[in-house]
């Protein structure tokens, strides 16, 4: 699904608040992890009161085959168009997150995930101030990828999987239902914690999932948002390197030492939204 939304091939239909108005549009992610979407007004169709500053003053959607990707006025960044008024004009419009609904039960008491890009270029998981003690797949090949948390009843797993030859997530995968509000606070403090441990602070782009069952059948939606404030120190907390007279447990942090470090953030919310906001 994520491939879909990201790979600007998916092709689109712009729906807003003026009836029988559906326009074929383009949306794909940029360099900055915004959003890009791109459509062509007929000059009869601008006449209609579709200008610019719609896009900032009410929300829109978009369709597509199975899919509807929401958008509110407020995550709009900027816009910009072309001069015609008496040919056709094109506009661009840059977004920086969107949900998959408009329906906020279905975030209550379902199966929830997060999926939290990184960069290879710019960190490796498997030179890290944490022990990943567990591995999510099959193949023995001596990696271990992942550690299981535990945060007051809810137990999750937190682990790294590569995507292709230049990214990778960072997945936070809950075992059973949750609300979003207290996943999100998970989340924070998962990323702050191990953002102590490898100067590594990744709160940049992050899509959720949830999936709650609705009059017998699965209801599945997401939601994205750029927040643009990660963080890539060459100092971290934590020295990972290798060092014959110093054993791997005395340099980097056990999955029950992170544990520890994720719940004191999680109960201690007025300093993780502090550090989530500077």
């Amino acid at each position: 699904m994520i491939d879909t939304i990201e790979n600007g091939k998916t092709p689109y239909k712009l729906i807003t608040t003026e009836k029988g108005l559906a326009l074929d549009s383009k949306f794909q992610i940029e360099d900055s992890n915004n959003f890009k979407l791109n459509f062509t007004l007929q000059p009869d169709e601008q006449k209609k009161g579709i200008d610019l500053n719609y896009f900032f003053q009410r929300p829109f959607a978009l369709v597509t085959d199975g899919m509807v990707i929401h958008i509110k006025n407020v995550d709009v960044l900027k816009g910009s168009r072309g001069l015609q008024e008496d040919t056709p004009c094109n506009f661009d419009i840059e977004i920086k997150s969107f949900r998959g609904d408009v329906d906020d039960s279905i975030w209550k008491q379902s199966r929830q995930k997060a999926y939290i890009k990184y960069s290879k270029a710019k960190f490796n998981p498997y030179s890290s101030g944490l022990i990943f003690d567990l591995k999510t797949h099959k193949e023995d090949n001596g990696f271990f990828n992942a550690v299981a948390l535990k945060v007051g009843k809810v137990d999750f797993l937190f682990y790294h999987e590569a995507i292709d030859a230049d990214n990778g997530y960072f997945i936070i995968n809950p075992n059973g239902q949750i609300d979003f509000d207290q996943f999100e606070t998970i989340v924070d403090a998962v990323i702050t914690a191990y953002g102590f441990l490898n100067g590594f602070y990744m709160r940049s782009t992050i899509y959720y999932f949830t999936v709650k069952k609705v009059e017998n059948k699965d209801r599945i939606s997401f939601y994205y948002e750029n927040f643009d404030s990660a963080m890539l120190s060459d100092k971290p907390i934590m020295d990972s390197g290798n060092y014959a007279d110093v054993s791997r447990e005395q340099r980097q942090l056990t999955s029950i030492q992170f544990n520890k470090l994720v719940n004191l953030l999680y109960h201690d919310k007025e300093y993780l939204f502090g550090l989530s906001t500077d």
